[in-house]
């Protein structure tokens, strides 16, 4: 069984996150030049949220007047869910889809590790699947020993 930990080593570790009380700007220039969708928000070493471009639109849509003055600790969602290495990927990809998130940390205790995306998991799915294939493939083909 596939788990998180399969996918962080195919994609490597690293996580990109913006300080609490970065300006929208900041982190617009973030998800611009990290080619991220999802940052962490951070005060110190302390995860505090996770501030995604749909919560960065949401914010300039409801409040386009004020939108410049906000920082990012002020629209981060403080209600997310992360996982942790040993996660099998079919468990964390039903829970993604149930929650309706495409962005999830990946925690080593209190410490942020990786940010795995929706389209990591169907991609080393994918990889996994094209693989078995294969296999059963050489083996119907009398292959098998190559």
């Amino acid at each position: 069984m596939e788990t998180v930990a399969d996918v962080i080593r195919r994609k490597g570790h690293g996580v990109y996150s913006v300080r609490r009380d970065a300006s929208m700007e900041e982190a617009v220039n973030a998800f611009l030049d990290k080619d991220v969708n999802a940052l962490l928000v951070m005060d110190g070493h302390t995860v505090l949220g996770l501030f995604t471009k749909n919560e960065l639109l949401r914010s300039f849509l409801k409040q386009p007047d004020q939108f410049r003055n906000m920082t990012a600790g002020e629209c981060a969602s403080q209600d997310f869910f992360s996982t942790t290495p040993q996660t099998g990927l079919a468990d964390l990809f039903a829970e993604m889809m149930h929650r309706g998130v495409h962005n999830v940390p990946v925690m080593d205790g209190d410490r942020p590790i990786a940010m795995i995306t929706s389209l990591d998991v169907v991609l080393e799915q994918k990889q996994s699947v094209t693989f078995e294939n294969e296999q059963l493939m050489r083996y119907i083909h009398g292959r098998h020993y190559e």
